[in-house]
């Protein structure tokens, strides 16, 4: 059995997305799969952030020390993010620009 270490919803809450270890799934509200991000490296946190070219995107924190932002409409990798000395642990505003994420 496969455990999940978090859940995120979209600011609008009509998306969430699964965090695995080695990989990510994006749902609509319907539980129905929309995109499913995979990496070597361990993820260690995912949260959505209001890009300002992109719209809605989430970034992943992973072990190889590099941040990456991903479309949620299909998973396709944006941008990656290198010069971090240690993991990645978001803190800030989430997805609606308000409050932090959990």
């Amino acid at each position: 059995m496969i455990e999940a270490y978090a859940v995120k919803w979209n600011g609008k809450g009509d998306q969430y997305a699964i965090l695995f270890d080695h990989k990510i799934v994006i749902y609509n509200m319907d539980a129905e799969p929309q995109a499913t991000i995979e990496h070597r490296a361990r993820i260690h946190c995912i949260r959505y952030f209001l890009h300002p070219v992109h719209g809605e995107t989430l970034l992943a924190g992973t072990d190889d020390k590099l941040i990456r932002i991903y479309s949620v409409s299909d998973g396709s990798l944006l941008q990656e993010l290198k010069g971090h000395r240690a993991r990645y642990h978001p803190r800030g505003r989430g997805a609606d620009g308000k409050g932090e994420s959990n």
